[in-house]
């Protein structure tokens, strides 16, 4: 009877968990030298946009920029393994698990951006202002930042997963480990960025002052992420059975996913809605869209004064800016311009008192 039973082990099929994008073959070649030059170019345009003093951004979009530079390595290191596919089809291949752990992290990081730019434009709206009629909102502010603190740490936990999933490829352990680490970091960013969506849209019509456009523009981009994860439900409990004496993996398999359907819907589905929502958020004009400066709103609180969300950059509408004391190329060597900055980061209550006593 034990015989049996350990013949029948050794004639199961050893199999190994199917990477997300199939194993690199030569129809990987064309698409990841695409990819890799498009990424490539939407690097030029963030680092065009931040030469440019009237619309630099970093921190709002800093991962955006991480991960677009990531792509890159990421797909020549691909178009390289598709020009060599026979050579590049071992389990403990390094590249094999550094693609699968970007892969899982990228959309979260790119979400960890967009909560950044949902702060940006919450904060603006408990800013005085008194064109509009409003005052200042410290205690909603402070909600909000603690939103948006909660957000980017769930988004950090789904990219730490990934990566674990990631690493996971290579550390020795049984396919079914790795496959309840893959499915973990989908369905809580699926969740996760399902909840975005409608919390934007609920968000859009029940706070003041919240520029329409800003929170459509986040809603279709969280949209687009969302697809990710979803794809990644539909095919990370593939395992793809390896042939002896080797142990290669039989890359004609259903479950490789290196068909050409495999291709094209990893493709379509995994690295195009990456793609839009990095790019356009490399090239469009962060400061003019959310209102905002070189650093967003980065503080942790207000007790030393309200952050400049604006520096030097696009005002649209002056939000908690007095347009008298205003000035789009601020130069802090002129005596003006320096008290200027300095009554921008005093205390909120002091700042308003003095705007309606009309104090410079």
């Amino acid at each position: 009877m034990s015989s049996s039973n350990d013949d029948t082990a050794a004639s199961a099929p050893i199999s190994f968990v199917t990477p997300v994008g199939g194993f690199p073959t030569k129809a990987d070649l064309i698409a990841s030298i695409v990819f890799a030059s498009v990424y490539g170019l939407a690097v030029a345009a963030f680092l065009w946009r931040l030469i440019n003093s009237r619309t630099r951004v970093i921190l709002p979009v800093l991962c955006t920029f991480l991960v677009s530079v990531e792509q890159i390595v990421v797909f020549s290191l691909r178009a390289n393994a598709g020009a060599h596919p026979s050579s590049n089809l071992e389990r403990d291949d390094f590249f094999l698990f550094y693609e699968q752990a970007s892969f899982g992290i990228s959309f979260a990081l790119l979400g960890i951006d967009l909560t950044s730019l949902l702060r940006v434009s919450l904060v603006n709206t408990t800013l005085a202002d008194e064109r509009r009629g409003s005052f200042d909102q410290a205690e909603r502010r402070k909600q909000y930042r603690r939103l948006s603190r909660l957000y980017r740490l769930l988004f950090a936990g789904v990219a730490v997963l990934g990566a674990l999933a990631g690493v996971l490829h290579g550390a020795g352990v049984t396919p079914m480990v790795i496959i309840v680490a893959r499915y973990a970091n989908a369905v809580f960013g699926a969740l996760l960025l399902g909840a975005l969506v409608i919390h934007l849209q609920r968000l859009r019509g029940r706070v003041m002052y919240l520029p329409g456009s800003s929170a459509d523009l986040l809603t279709v981009f969280a949209g687009l992420l969302l697809v990710v994860p979803l794809y990644r439900i539909t095919i990370i409990h593939n395992r793809t059975p390896l042939l002896p004496p080797n142990n290669v993996p039989d890359i004609t398999n259903q479950n490789a996913l290196s068909s050409t359907l495999g291709k094209m819907c990893f493709y379509i589905f995994q690295i195009t809605p990456e793609f839009i929502v990095a790019a356009t958020l490399s090239v469009l004009d962060i400061r003019r869209a959310f209102n905002t400066g070189i650093h967003g709103d980065w503080r942790w609180s207000d007790k030393d004064g309200i952050p400049r969300l604006r520096l030097g950059g696009a005002h649209i509408k002056g939000v908690g800016v007095d347009p008298k004391r205003h000035s789009k190329r601020m130069s802090l060597e002129d005596d003006d311009e320096r008290t200027l900055y300095t009554g921008l980061l005093m205390p909120a209550h002091v700042h308003m008192q003095q705007w309606f006593a009309g104090q410079p």
